[in-house]
C-alpha cells in the first residue's frame, strides 16, 4: 500500500492537529475549525511526515487569504529536512481581520505525491489589550479610535510609517481627529502601560 503523506498545521506550541494530507485515493476538503491568535505576525508551522518538493512554483501553491479572497503577500521558509513549511506575512495582519491558510490540491511531495483536496485553516486577529479600533474616513477629520482594557495607559499610532503620534485618553478610550486620511492608510498601533512597558503592536487600515 501507498504510504499517506500527513501534515501537522501547528496553531501554537500548544495545540496541532493531525491529517491524512497526501493520499492515493480522493479524500474531500478539509477544513479546520477557526481559531483566533493575539499575534500580528504570527508564523505558521506545516509538519510533513515527508520533504515536499522544493520548488518555487509548489512552494507558491500555499497562499493566504482575506474574507473577501484577497491573496495577501507571504514568506515561505522550509526546514533543512524539507519536511516543515513555515508561512509568515510579509506584513502584519490586520486587527480584527479574518484570513485562511491554504494548501491547495496539486501540492507535491518530493516523491511526486499530490494533495487531491484543498485543506484550510481560518483565523482571526484579535488583540490581548486592544478590544476595538474604529478608524472610518471623514473628508473633514478621521477620528482613530482605540478601545483597550484598563492595563492600558498610553497609546500611539503611526500612519503610513510616520512619527507616531499619541491618542488622547479618556478611561480606556482613546482618541485624536486626523486630516487628509485616505481608506487604505496603514496604521501600526502601539499601547503602553503606566510604566511605559509596551504591552501590544497591532495593524489596522482605515476604512
Amino acid at each position: 500500500m501507498k504510504k499517506s503523506f500527513f501534515t501537522i498545521i501547528t496553531l501554537t506550541l500548544l495545540f496541532a492537529m493531525l491529517m491524512p494530507f497526501f493520499s492515493s485515493v480522493n479524500v474531500e476538503a478539509r477544513t479546520f475549525p477557526q481559531t483566533s491568535t493575539t499575534d500580528p505576525i504570527k508564523p505558521w508551522t506545516i509538519t510533513f511526515n515527508e520533504a515536499v518538493l522544493n520548488d518555487q512554483e509548489n512552494l507558491k501553491r500555499i497562499y493566504v487569504q482575506t474574507v473577501d479572497n484577497k491573496k495577501i503577500e507571504i514568506s515561505i521558509k522550509l526546514s533543512a529536512d524539507l519536511k516543515k513549511v513555515i508561512v509568515l506575512p510579509e506584513n502584519q495582519y490586520i486587527f480584527s481581520g479574518t484570513y485562511t491558510l491554504v494548501i491547495p490540491k496539486g501540492f507535491k511531495s518530493s516523491q511526486g505525491q499530490e494533495t487531491t483536496e484543498d485543506t484550510s485553516k481560518t483565523f482571526k486577529i484579535e488583540g490581548r489589550y486592544i478590544e476595538d479600533v474604529t478608524a472610518t474616513v471623514n473628508p473633514l477629520l478621521t477620528n482613530i479610535i482605540v478601545n483597550g482594557t484598563d492595563d492600558i495607559a498610553n497609546v500611539e499610532v503611526s500612519i503610513n510609517n510616520a512619527n507616531a503620534v499619541k491618542l488622547i485618553p479618556n478611561g480606556t478610550h482613546f482618541s485624536k481627529g486626523f486630516q487628509g486620511l485616505l481608506k487604505g492608510d496603514r496604521l501600526i498601533i502601539r499601547v503602553y502601560d503606566k510604566d511605559n512597558n509596551s504591552l501590544e503592536t497591532q495593524a489596522y487600515n482605515v476604512n
